[in-house]
């Protein structure tokens, strides 16, 4: 008896001292932070104005270590949690091939910078969706492949996934694979053990903490699950795990890189119908994806207006009827399940029988039925698809209003195989982008030319954006309850810039950089902050170092095309961001703005306010800047 309560008692202040020691390393790791990001901060400001390069590259130096220690007390902050008893998995439906081609996009460009391959293997007959945790399946493989790359030299790294159904769930089989320098059989349980490193003199220059796998382990356990290894030493290793999860599409994965990469197979295009008649309202905050849809619809000859928000929308069903509303889901002002359920109660309404199509990038399975249950008419998924587009125009616009075209008195258009061909059409190998994904949703060069231009010129701005709404996040965070109405919708407002990033991103083809806005979205989506906090700064300078990438189009535009016909619709969109970058003094993005739009051909009415336009920038005469655009406005709404 004596016995047991010695044991009792023992195992109780072990878990006291295991509890202090996790509130201690949590504690110690959020105290740590504030000043590390505090010279993240003030050195990124010495990289900006420093010419010299000796200092230049002390800053650098400086950089590198502050992003590794950020990197440490992540981990130690993971760790703290998981063994707190404060981590928690939280299950959602999830795309298969989605999740994989995310995680070898976001480890390919470390790959690539030590000269490895990155080679993916997956079982066709897989699922397509699966019910999970998937923001901790994506740390755990990434975990993987990061250990994977970090201590291999030459060769390749290989992420092996396959699977066996049974009735409504599937035992995954996952594999990570390489050439590396592989592990002696006597340093292989000194994986599984915190802060420890395998031979530690000849892996002294990698960096890490050595809690990646201990992590791993544990999530692992969390999920039913364990972390096997076989290693041969001086050849290499192999890291695999089964997963059982859930199956909510049963439909077949099949060819991931064909379904990814090679969807924008040639096919020939034709006119089946026009519109001239038909009024059209387009809701949503994102500038590109009004963009790409007027673009797509430009040969219907429909009549299409654009609002920027819930609230716009609102104001100007109001004003006049229109045929049929496509509706963003998210937004910042009012989200569309908000806009739709104020539309059906607003008073003045002249479009209650219209019919609302959700626009949305999330579409999981039983999507429909859930926006038919809230009011909308039907839902189309992000990127827009051509032929799903004109599908839905021909289902819900009025059928008098629909005018069938003599398809074999036109000639066909290709309108998606020119664009990969670089040579011809002007698109350089660009580091980050996939041409292949952008001919998904840009249905020629020209458009594609356009959508990155816009890119470019508004990547400051939705940076500034997201910036401040984690600013406005972190503070609300430190002096709120976690529950308040506050910090709520600082979440959702993080959350839909982001979500709007992701989907500018993926509209010209930047899909690892839409990858790394996908899994910021996925954290703020399940409001876990640390991550957040770690990656936040980091997809920012990775998001602002596309204008230097993409600058190379900036000389192409004159050799594709001299001047753009004018479009009321193209210049509008250029004017918010031009006020914004004029209230913040960004002279360069101003200028940027003011560059595109003298692009188009002007009608005469309008070359003498663009003019007054260009001077007020020049000049910095925000006031004047201001006026000259409400009468652009007024002038281009009139005409």
């Amino acid at each position: 008896m004596k016995l047991t309560t010695k044991l009792e008692n023992a195992r109780r202040e072990a878990d006291a001292a295991n509890q202090s020691k996790s509130l201690f390393l949590a504690k110690m790791s959020h105290e740590i932070r504030t000043p590390i990001n505090a010279i993240i901060g003030m050195n990124e400001m010495i990289l900006r104005e420093e010419d010299r390069q000796d200092i230049i590259d002390y800053g650098m130096d400086v950089k590198r270590s502050a992003y590794s220690l950020l990197s440490t007390i992540n981990d130690i902050l993971d760790l703290s949690k998981i063994e707190s008893g404060k981590m928690e998995l939280i299950f959602v439906e999830y795309d298969v091939s989605t999740l994989l081609h995310d995680i070898v996009n976001m480890i390919s460009m470390k790959a690539k910078d030590k000269g490895l391959e990155i080679k993916l293997s997956v079982d066709e007959q897989l699922p397509s969706k699966l019910y999970g945790d998937d923001v901790r399946l994506r740390q755990i493989l990434i975990n993987l492949l990061n250990n994977a790359v970090k201590y291999t030299d030459t060769g390749s790294v290989t992420l092996s996934v396959s699977g066996e159904i049974q009735d409504s769930k599937v035992n995954l089989y996952f594999e990570v694979k390489d050439t590396g320098i592989g592990i002696k059989k006597e340093d292989l349980n000194k994986l599984f053990a915190e802060f420890e490193r395998i031979e530690e003199k000849r892996n002294r220059n990698i960096e890490g903490t050595g809690l990646g796998i201990s992590i791993t382990t544990q999530l692992l356990a969390m999920m039913d699950s364990q972390l096997e290894v076989d290693s041969v030493y001086g050849e290499g290793s192999k890291f695999y795990f089964h997963l059982l999860q859930n199956i909510v599409d049963k439909e077949p994965i099949g060819d991931i890189e064909k379904r990814i990469h090679e969807q924008a197979v040639e096919y020939s295009y034709e006119v089946s119908f026009v519109a001239p008649e038909a009024k059209i309202l387009v809701v949503d905050d994102n500038q590109l994806n009004r963009k790409v849809f007027f673009n797509l619809l430009k040969e219907l000859q429909m009549e299409i207006h654009e609002a920027t928000g819930g609230l716009a929308c609102l104001d100007m069903v109001t004003k006049q009827p229109y045929d049929l509303i496509f509706l963003d889901h998210m937004m910042p002002d009012l989200d569309g399940v908000e806009t739709i359920k104020k539309l059906q109660v607003l008073e003045n309404n002249l479009c209650k029988e219209t019919p609302v199509i959700a626009l949305t990038a999330n579409a999981l399975s039983g999507a429909r039925e859930m926006y038919l249950d809230i009011g909308f008419s039907d839902y189309l998924s992000k990127p827009f698809e051509p032929e799903k587009l004109e599908e839905m125009l021909l289902k819900y616009l009025p059928k008098e209003k629909i005018v069938a075209v003599d398809t074999s008195e036109l000639p066909k258009k290709k309108k998606r195989d020119k664009i990969l061909d670089f040579a011809d059409q002007g698109f350089p190998d660009v580091e980050g982008m996939d041409w292949k994904y952008a001919a998904i949703v840009q249905p020629n060069a020209e458009f594609l030319l356009d959508a990155i231009l816009m890119f470019t010129s508004l990547l400051k701005s939705d940076a500034q954006v997201l910036k401040e709404n984690y600013n406005i996040l972190s503070e609300m965070l430190a002096t709120n309850l976690s529950e308040s109405e506050e910090v709520l919708e600082a979440w959702r407002q993080y959350r839909v810039k982001v979500h709007a990033m992701k989907t500018s991103a993926a509209m010209i083809g930047a899909i690892s950089l839409s990858s790394f806005a996908r899994l910021l979205e996925d954290f703020s989506k399940k409001q876990i902050i640390e991550p957040i906090k770690a990656l936040t700064d980091i997809f920012l300078e990775e998001w602002l170092s596309y204008e230097e990438r993409l600058s190379v189009f900036k000389v192409n535009e004159e050799n594709m095309e001299n001047e753009k016909k004018f479009s009321a619709s193209a210049i509008l969109d250029f004017l918010s961001p031009l006020d914004a970058a004029m209230e913040d003094m960004d002279v360069d993005t101003a200028d940027e703005i003011i560059k595109q739009i003298q692009c188009y051909e002007m009608p005469d009415n309008l070359k003498e306010l663009i003019d007054q336009l260009a001077s007020a920038v020049m000049n910095l005469d925000i006031q004047m800047e201001h006026e000259i655009v409400k009468k652009l406005r007024e002038e281009m709404k009139t005409s």
